[in-house]
């Protein structure tokens, strides 16, 4: 017989075939969800918590099945019915409070919940588009996005470069000395005494430095006497200003690091340096130092130190041995030698799951202009000072350098010293020459697999 409805979509009587919401296809009847029952009645329970939403009329035997009790909030699941969800009063959250945010310097309005409110770059009207920040559900502010904002000045500086860099431009002394107008307008334009770069404008500012270094090095190719370069070390100084880290993370996730972009530049400036010079060649910055020269016969007899050793507040320095210089010396008048040392870089360069943190300054070395890795006996060592106040419990020291080809640190092919009394400082020993540093890890820094690696003048 078809069950009777009684009271629809209260409960209902089940004593025939399989009928929704009643199964009786066994030798017994089952309530099918979102009702339950006795089997032989069915009641709605809309919130699924086995109390439903009108009570069956049960015996005295079986008052105490949830069936038999009235759910005391029919629309939210509560299976304990230890308090009434209807009767909680919720709170609605609070809007986003005014207020400058401590990063860029903007103002930002109250704002409701769930909103995303914009508002000027920094810089105002000497800026282009707008910055953007979530208002949170629960009513508290993200980070302020700028990465749409750019400077009006370096926009400027970029369309002109644009022209002076174009593809087929012939390099001639005119076109060098455009390229260097624009190089010392870049150095006003980071000025640390400016308003702090936008992510943006880092990119851009980077990839202008790229091109007027690619342009250097085709006119020295060409023989035609570069021009004073004290800018090109000025701008790269000025992008590592610690003030500018804001602009540094907003692009740390980028699959192309600008900062390993900046950082092959700068190895390409100094080696365009040692080439054309006579003389040694030394600048030293807040955040770079600097050495470039023209190795002779004579000087390749001696290891080189740098930083030179009477350099003050320096305290990690690499040793190039004189058994490699005389290698790279076969068949050569000069070797051109050059040697950076960054001291905020490191802060900047992308980091895997398992390295903490960068423990050391970088130090980058570059002699001659061969590809190939040395195989000199005598390897090139690197001594560090790092701050041990980083290191922990499972953490370990590992001698790195940067791969141009992975984006990343890598130590293949290095070893190091460590001085038992001495949990400050290390040794790193390398058979070929590139960017240097140690990073702290979790239990050691696994070694790439098939790693290749491209050592520019190394």
């Amino acid at each position: 017989t078809p069950p009777q409805q009684l009271s629809l979509p209260v409960f209902l009587l089940c004593t025939g075939a399989p009928v929704s919401p009643c199964d009786c296809s066994q030798f017994f009847c089952t309530c099918n969800s979102p009702y339950v029952g006795s089997g032989d009645r069915c009641t709605l329970d809309s919130d699924m918590d086995m109390f439903p939403d009108v009570a069956i009329d049960c015996l005295p035997s079986e008052s105490q099945m949830p069936y038999c009790q009235q759910d005391n909030c029919v629309n939210i699941y509560n299976p304990i019915q230890d308090q009434n969800p209807c009767e909680i009063q919720v709170t609605p959250p609070s809007n986003c409070p005014m207020e400058t945010d401590a990063v860029w310097g903007i103002l930002w309005p109250s704002s409701k919940p769930g909103l995303a409110v914009f508002q000027p770059c920094p810089g105002g009207v000497e800026s282009i588009n707008l910055a953007q920040r979530m208002c949170n559900e629960n009513g508290e502010w993200a980070s302020p996005n700028v990465t749409n904002c750019r400077s009006r000045e370096i926009e400027m500086i970029n369309d002109m470069a644009s022209e002076v860099y174009a593809p087929g431009v012939e390099v001639t002394p005119m076109v060098l000395a455009q390229s260097t107008e624009i190089v010392a307008d870049v150095e006003v334009a980071t000025n640390e005494s400016q308003e702090s770069i936008l992510p943006r404008d880092l990119e851009t500012v980077t990839s202008i430095l790229d091109r007027a270094v690619d342009l250097l090095n085709n006119a020295s190719a060409k023989n035609i006497p570069l021009q004073d370069t004290n800018a090109y070390f000025n701008a790269f100084d000025n992008l590592l200003q610690e003030s500018n880290e804001p602009a540094w993370n907003a692009l740390e996730e980028e699959e192309l690091p600008t900062s390993s972009q900046l950082l092959g530049t700068t190895e390409s400036y100094a080696l365009v340096l040692a080439s054309n010079t006579q003389d040694n060649m030394n600048a030293t910055g807040e955040n770079l130092v600097l050495s470039a020269m023209n190795v002779d016969a004579v000087g390749a007899m001696s290891d080189i130190v740098f930083p030179a050793a009477d350099m003050p507040n320096v305290d990690s320095r690499i040793t190039i041995p004189s058994s490699l210089l005389q290698e790279r010396m076969i068949g050569l008048d000069s070797l051109p030698v050059a040697n950076i040392m960054f001291n905020t870089l490191q802060n900047y360069l992308p980091l895997n799951e398992r390295q903490i943190a960068v423990a050391s300054v970088v130090i980058s070395s570059q002699v001659g202009v061969q590809t190939t890795t040395s195989v000199s006996q005598e390897p090139v060592s690197i001594f560090f000072k790092i701050n041990d106040t980083l290191l922990g419990e499972n953490v370990s020291l590992e001698c790195v350098f940067w791969n141009f080809s992975d984006m990343s640190w890598s130590n293949e092919s290095l070893s190091e010293e460590k001085d038992p009394g001495d949990s400050g400082s290390i040794t790193c020993l390398s058979p070929h020459l590139t960017s240097f540093a140690v990073l702290i890890g979790v239990g050691g820094i696994e070694e790439s697999v098939s790693l290749q690696y491209t050592v520019v003048g190394g």
